[in-house]
């Protein structure tokens, strides 16, 4: 017994020894690695630990290189346009994946010869309310061109073109081609109508919206701007556009008031009850534009036209 426990305490001192001796060439080579490292250091300097202090690479990262570290970006920039052509407008639409700056394209035909019948065609597969509120939109753009004509204030519109005098009988005499790009994306919903009303103004006008201002609302036959929904994604997509100014229902400013101030800052929110009140906005060098907008819902409504009413029947004349 007592050879057995000699013989188990000298296994012990011995694996005891081996251990030790392992540890101690591990440090050895843990040293060796570190010392060229901590020869770049100043001298002597140590860490909060005591140890010494190891010197790390240093790689300047710019913003062309972020994609070699972050990856592909996430979000791409919805702005299509650095200046607007004439006859397309920002509008600002809601979708299943948050908000999105939607540009609206308007083209005419026949505007010269006056050989056009006063049709619209529409494209970019659009659902029945969208249609209805193209229909609209170019019912109030027609009130609208025909005042605006009357007054003068069309005759300088900022960004218009060589000799072109706008007429009153532009949607009559014209055709006029509305379409929303991304074609293959189906389309729906009223918002989208002063954005229509202001492409279609563009084309008659021959003058450029202002390419950092987006707007959404539905409009009516007499021009009053409707509530509409998703005003936090839309407010988002037009920041991420980098528009300045955003046009939005003032039944919506209450909506705007529970937002974060972060939705909200680095861009102007401007509100609207009437049509007319967009116009000094997207068209700054319209003439009068600020006096329609003033006006209001009376901005669009002529005086009566003095054209000879035709006479009753009388009783005896229809005996």
């Amino acid at each position: 017994e007592a050879a057995a426990a000699t013989g188990e305490a000298g296994a012990e001192a011995a694996a005891a020894t081996g251990k030790a001796g392992v540890e101690a060439a591990a440090g050895e080579e843990l040293a060796e690695a570190v010392a060229p490292c901590t020869a770049e250091k100043a001298d002597g300097e140590a860490t909060d630990e005591g140890g010494p202090a190891v010197a790390l690479p240093t790689e300047v990262v710019r913003r062309s290189g972020l994609g070699k570290y972050l990856g592909v970006p996430v979000f791409r920039t919805d702005k299509m346009y650095d200046s607007l052509p004439v006859g397309v407008a920002n509008g600002l639409a809601y979708t299943s994946f948050g908000g999105e700056v939607l540009l609206i394209e308007t083209a005419s035909f026949d505007a010269v010869g006056g050989e056009g019948k006063g049709h619209m065609h529409i494209t970019g597969q659009l659902g029945d309310v969208m249609k209805e509120s193209s229909s609209i939109a170019k019912r109030l753009a027609r009130s609208g061109l025909a005042v605006l004509c009357g007054s003068g204030g069309a005759g300088s519109s900022g960004g218009g073109s060589g000799d072109w005098a706008p007429s009153a009988s532009f949607f009559a005499d014209s055709d006029v081609h509305l379409h929303f790009p991304a074609g293959a994306v189906p389309k729906d919903g009223p918002s989208a109508g002063i954005a229509i009303t202001t492409a279609l103004l563009s084309t008659a006008l021959r003058a450029q919206c202002a390419s950092d201002v987006a707007m959404t609302g539905e409009v009516s036959l007499t021009g009053r701007v409707l509530p509409v929904g998703g005003i936090r994604e839309k407010i988002v997509a037009a920041k991420r556009a980098g528009m300045a100014k955003v046009i939005l229902p003032k039944a919506n400013e209450r909506d705007v008031g529970e937002l974060s101030e972060q939705v909200t800052a680095g861009v102007e929110i401007v509100y609207v009850a009437w049509y007319p009140e967009v116009l000094p906005h997207v068209f700054p060098g319209l003439e009068d534009a600020t006096a329609l907008a003033q006006r209001g819902n009376q901005a669009f409504v002529r005086p009566p036209s003095k054209v000879p009413r035709r006479e009753a029947r009388r009783p005896e004349a229809a005996a």
